[in-house]
C-alpha cells in the first residue's frame, strides 16, 4: 500500500512540476523554474519511496531518496518562495548546497 501511494504522490508532483515549468517558460520568472525543480526532486523522492517499499530498500533507492525527499525539496520550494518574495540572494546560497547535498548522498 506504501508503494502505491508513493508513486501516486511522484505522478502528481512530476504533473504540477511540469505544469509550473510550462508556466515558467511563458513568464521566465524564476522563482517558477525553482518551484518545479523542488517539485521534481520531491517527485523522485517520492519514486525512490515507492521503489523501496516495492523492491526493498537498498543502497541506491536509499540513496535517492535522501538525496531528492531529504536534501533538495524543502530547500528548492523554499528558495523559490524567497525569490518570488524578491530575495535574489537566496539563489546562490541554494546553489552552494545543492551541490554540496549532492556531493554528500553521492
Amino acid at each position: 500500500m506504501e508503494a502505491l501511494l508513493a508513486f501516486g504522490a511522484a505522478l502528481l508532483a512530476l504533473r504540477l512540476s511540469g505544469l509550473l515549468a510550462r508556466r515558467w517558460r511563458e513568464r521566465r520568472t524564476l522563482h517558477l523554474a525553482v518551484w518545479s525543480a523542488g517539485l521534481a526532486a520531491y517527485a523522485l523522492g517520492a519514486a525512490a519511496l515507492a521503489w523501496g517499499a516495492a523492491a526493498g530498500w537498498n543502497e541506491g533507492a536509499f540513496r535517492a531518496y535522501y538525496l531528492f525527499g531529504g536534501l533538495l525539496t524543502a530547500p528548492l520550494l523554499g528558495a523559490g518562495s524567497l525569490l518570488g518574495a524578491g530575495r535574489r540572494l537566496a539563489w546562490p546560497v541554494v546553489l552552494v548546497y545543492a551541490g554540496l547535498a549532492v556531493g554528500v548522498a553521492v
